[in-house]
């Protein structure tokens, strides 16, 4: 064992200098701004070749929702237009765009950036 940073010397183990890391594994939201700004958006992704994209924006927003792979590349871009508020839902096949495999799938509008992961089966 070696000598502690001068606080208080114990004799036994002493445990200095320790970092403990949170991993969350369901959808990652960042809001930049507000937490109020009432963007939702879900994926439905059921390990079929559809997932099911449901968002809602309270203001007209500039929307980017885009697939990675699991090294952080972009693989396709499902949307990059603006769009007005309102309730959009929709179905999209990915296995006629990407193979199988894991993936994550990002949701940005306005300040709002939202991660989740998607697994693609056949």
């Amino acid at each position: 064992m070696g000598t502690t940073d001068g606080g208080w010397t114990y004799c036994g183990w002493n445990i200095d200098d320790i970092e403990i890391w949170g991993i969350y594994n369901d959808a990652v939201e960042e809001n930049i701004n507000s937490p109020d700004k009432n963007i939702y958006f879900n994926v439905r992704n059921s390990l079929t070749s559809k997932i099911n994209i449901i968002y809602s924006l309270p203001t007209r927003s500039f929307v980017n929702i885009s697939l990675f792979d699991i090294s952080g590349r972009v693989v396709k871009v499902i949307e990059n237009s603006w769009q007005n508020s309102g309730l959009y839902s929709f179905d999209y096949n990915v296995n006629d765009q990407i193979s199988q495999g894991v993936y994550f799938i990002r949701f940005s509008a306005d300040n709002t950036v939202i991660t989740d992961k998607l697994i693609v089966a056949e």
